[in-house]
């Protein structure tokens, strides 16, 4: 397969990073994916409309930049509504920025949503858009991809039964291309770093030959490299992207986790891709209006 990629700074080590004065590099452009569905990824986005940092927060930019994209669907990667997803705070600040784009968003909760017991507000807000309350997780079709909105809550919900549930729907969805979309990276080098919680879901989906894999969590955006489920970078693997700087806060790298390519911090922004028949691209975005990263890919298919 071949990727193309633009990074924001000069390779160093494992990938390349872009940090506080850099000047994105110009480099090969992302092959246009013709016919694709294009989908916004960004969590950790809406703060506490009582709290005095209230007005340092950019959600309002980060849904302005994903409504000027049109996009056919939102990935909301968590973490939602701070401080603890209150059923009060959702109609001051995320409704009142994100709502216009309530029919097109697919969320999954974060640790702060369940700050509120069974992340109830949360699950009323989105209503049938969530899933079952009980659950939290659930798949559908974007063009001819299947995606799966995981819970990785799992102090908060069973994740083993969402793992048969995962198998038994990869084994009745024939898709060649398949994401998955969870709140906790898997992989991450910021200051929450890495999880274990989702690695019973990315077992099974690199048995599958998923593509791609989306988080939030840490307030930057990160890609690494195609990975499997135990850490080691493989061309079969899983490419996953952290888009966790949807407006609350913006979190400082201080380390490379192994596959780590590119590291962004420096501005708030949007995760954008285009999911085509066999093919994908993306691209980020900051709210200053940076293309900080792209590149594209074709599926490797299921084994």
């Amino acid at each position: 397969m071949m990727v193309r990629v633009l990074c924001a700074a000069a390779m160093v080590l494992a990938g390349c990073s872009a940090s506080t004065g850099s000047t994105p590099t110009p480099g090969d452009q992302a092959v246009e994916v013709s016919g694709a569905v294009r989908v916004a990824a960004v969590g950790d986005i809406a703060c506490d409309p009582d709290a005095p940092t209230y007005t340092d927060c950019h959600h309002d930019e980060t849904a302005e930049l994903i409504r000027s994209q049109d996009v056919d669907a939102l990935l909301a990667l968590g973490d939602l509504q701070y401080d603890k997803g209150a059923a009060d705070d959702w109609p001051q600040s995320y409704d009142e920025t994100y709502g216009p784009l309530l029919d097109k968003t697919y969320p999954v909760p974060g640790n702060h949503e369940y700050l509120t017991p069974g992340a109830v507000p949360y699950f009323e807000y989105f209503g049938t858009r969530a899933g079952d309350p009980d659950k939290g997780y659930y798949a559908f079709d974007l063009g001819e991809w299947r995606v799966y909105a995981l819970n990785a809550e799992c102090n908060q919900i069973d994740c083993a039964a969402e793992r048969t549930w995962l198998v038994d729907d990869i084994r009745e969805h024939q898709a060649a291309c398949q994401l998955l979309f969870t709140h906790a990276p898997r992989y991450s080098s910021g200051e929450h770093g890495s999880s274990t919680r989702p690695e019973r879901f990315w077992a099974v989906a690199y048995n599958a030959g998923f593509e791609l894999a989306l988080a939030g969590h840490d307030h930057d955006y990160e890609r690494f490299a195609e990975m499997d489920y135990a850490g080691n970078v493989v061309s079969t693997g899983i490419r996953s992207f952290v888009s966790g700087a949807g407006g609350r806060s913006l979190y400082a790298f201080e380390s490379r986790e192994q596959g780590s390519q590119v590291q962004f911090g420096d501005d708030y922004g949007v995760l954008f891709l285009a999911l085509g028949s066999g093919s994908y691209s993306w691209e980020y975005r900051t709210i200053s209006g940076e293309t900080i990263d792209q590149g594209s890919d074709t599926c490797h298919g299921r084994p």
